[in-house]
């Protein structure tokens, strides 16, 4: 599948792009925005800790002949600050946070955020990362998981889904996304009402606590703000 960027036109609307000046791309990701900005003159600079969206994205967008200038970085946007400290770069103009995951990374079964095919229970978008969600599943115990589950995913009845792993674990270790998801779906049984699969805000849950994907906002949102080369526009 394509990914389709969602809302593009909304964010070139609200970010008031402008011939010329630079703005900061903090989620890369299929590039898609960031050729729009590029289309209309516009300098970016883009970071993805994914090594292989920003390589595909840099790749194709390298391919044009776009009249802004484009910067593209492997990192993680909780260190942009050191990442604009480090090349310098005249004042940002505006800010893009495009949030959460790609198609083409929940269709990639090698990261394993998806429970529609069966993988590795990895899920980290940063390969980088020490821990996968399945060091997270077969090592928290029953109240961290409950916790993980409530903060980062809202899990109804997530009480019901960390007894339902620490039984199964006793026995084997949960190794994949098929198994968790079918874990989580008997744990449910007749309880689960909803249209959504029941694994659906589990997986979520692993995959914000894998990446510490929230406290990376905290730091990169207050740091972007305090950039020595200007206040850009969020």
């Amino acid at each position: 599948m394509i990914h389709k960027a969602v809302l593009k036109e909304e964010i070139l609307h609200f970010i008031q792009l402008k011939k010329g000046e630079w703005y900061l791309d903090a989620t890369l990701g299929s590039g898609l925005v960031s050729q729009s900005m590029l289309v209309l003159g516009a300098n970016v600079i883009a970071i993805d800790c994914d090594e292989t969206s920003l390589k595909l994205a840099t790749d194709q967008i390298q391919k044009q002949n776009y009249p802004g200038v484009f910067v593209p970085i492997e990192g993680n946007f909780r260190d942009v600050k050191e990442i604009l400290n480090k090349i310098e770069k005249p004042m940002l103009s505006g800010v893009l946070f495009d949030l959460g995951i790609s198609s083409d990374q929940l269709e990639d079964p090698q990261k394993g955020l998806s429970f529609l095919s069966d993988g590795k229970l990895d899920m980290r978008i940063d390969s980088a990362l020490n821990v996968t969600a399945e060091d997270l599943v077969n090592g928290l115990g029953y109240k961290e998981l409950v916790k993980m589950f409530i903060n980062y995913g809202e899990v109804i009845y997530p009480q019901l889904v960390a007894k339902a792993i620490t039984n199964y674990r006793k026995n084997k270790l949960i190794q994949s996304t098929t198994e968790l998801a079918d874990i989580i779906r008997r744990a449910y049984g007749s309880k689960w009402h909803r249209t959504i699969h029941p694994a659906t805000q589990v997986f979520m849950a692993l995959r914000i606590a894998v990446n510490d994907e929230l406290n990376n906002l905290r730091i990169a949102l207050t740091d972007v703000i305090n950039v020595p080369n200007g206040y850009p526009r969020l």
